[in-house]
């Protein structure tokens, strides 16, 4: 499966695979109402080959493990598939594949739909507002500021229900009732002690969290400095041709990082011979230097304006001469041009993240006829 985790804000890859290609993919489903166990999938080409044993249904929260019981051929490149039984409100993906692999008639991009079970479904909710005029007199009720701990939630609540529902007298723990109005009183005390939280952090003079303080003193045009870590990472450009391309750097090199404009820079030289006001650092493992791990571009099959979107764990890199990357390996994601101007000199140096690769798979886009690798990194490590 790919595991492109890039966001596109035009789908242009159906386009170029039905131009540029001769493969085949998933364009669009619809879900039969109201029985919900009939699906009908559109595909780019003649789908005739497929069998049931090509489809697969994944997904699911409380109905899960659904499966194809057959399939209909009405036209060439529609397909209709029925299913056991009918899935939840949550999302579902229908997959096209030869076993465990994806077929080789099928673009890989386009063997995945993510589709609802209950996208037709008419909602029961009644949003109708209430005009001023219909609203009672009577129900307006005093608010008590005084109100502010569990104790007193409580009482307040158990007061109004005693006039709303003056038959109800039950004051037992166990009672339903009671334990519903002690879990909102509960929940009334937590939110109670998040605003005067807040309100203590709004001041310098009562502010208890170092956050808060930074914040407060950034507007006096003062920055608090949070410290440096003990261990931090350093990304390596490697001229090519250069006698470092290719040279091993030992465990234990120095990493100096001086303050004479010239940045960060590697020295066999001991600190005590670096220059006054140098940070110095120990690399932890040997690495391989090389320049083709300089810069790596993103393969976007065939869409545009796309972007790696918060909590991303893939990406599909194109595969330049001598790239081998391999699971284990370090990359650095950072902020080359700002997103909204374009312009490298408003680019945020803070916005750069360091991902460990699980799972490097080379592919082929037959479509714009290109080496790729997509690369997978773990859930901690998510953008």
């Amino acid at each position: 499966m790919i595991s492109n985790r890039c966001y596109c804000g035009s789908a242009q890859r159906r386009q170029a695979t039905l131009e540029k290609g001769t493969l085949n993919g998933l364009n669009y489903l619809e879900v039969d109402h109201p029985g919900q166990t009939k699906l009908t999938v559109t595909f780019l080409r003649d789908a005739s080959a497929l069998t049931a044993a090509n489809f697969i249904v994944d997904g699911g929260t409380r109905v899960t493990n659904i499966q194809v019981v057959s399939i209909a051929h009405p036209s060439p490149n529609v397909v209709e598939v029925t299913v056991d039984r009918r899935g939840d409100f949550s999302a579902y993906i229908l997959r096209i594949r030869e076993g465990v692999s994806l077929p080789a008639s099928f673009d890989p991009v386009l063997c995945d739909l993510s589709f609802s079970f209950k996208v037709g479904c008419p909602s029961d909710f009644d949003c109708r507002v209430t005009p001023p005029n219909e609203i009672l007199a009577a129900d307006r009720d005093e608010i008590d500021y005084l109100a502010k701990d569990y104790s007193s939630f409580r009482r307040l609540m158990l007061d109004r229900l005693s006039v709303t529902m003056p038959n109800w007298t039950e004051r037992s723990a166990a009672d339903l009732g009671v334990t519903l109005v002690e879990m909102l009183a509960s929940v009334a005390d937590e939110l109670s002690y998040y605003q005067d939280s807040v309100g203590t952090e709004a001041f310098l003079a009562t502010a208890r969290r170092r956050t808060s303080v930074r914040r407060h003193v950034r507007l006096l045009d003062y920055d608090l400095d949070e410290g440096q870590a003990a261990r931090t990472f350093v990304a390596l450009t490697v001229a090519a041709g250069s006698p470092a391309d290719g040279y091993t750097l030992p465990a234990g090199t120095p990493v100096l990082d001086a303050t004479d404009g010239e940045g960060i820079r590697v020295s066999t030289q001991e600190y005590a011979r670096a220059p006054i006001g140098t940070f110095g650092f120990e690399t932890l493992h040997s690495i391989t230097l090389r320049s083709s791990r300089n810069r790596f571009r993103i393969h976007t099959w065939s869409d545009l304006d796309c972007k790696l979107a918060k909590g991303s764990t893939g990406v599909t890199f194109l595969k330049s001469p001598g790239l081998n990357l391999q699971p284990g390996d370090l990359v650095l994601f950072y902020e080359e041009r700002d997103p909204v101007t374009g312009s490298a000199a408003d680019a945020d140096p803070d916005h750069r993240h360091v991902v460990r690769l699980t799972q490097v798979t080379p592919l082929y886009d037959s479509v714009e006829k290109v080496d790729v690798l997509d690369v997978v990194w773990d859930e901690e490590d998510a953008l």
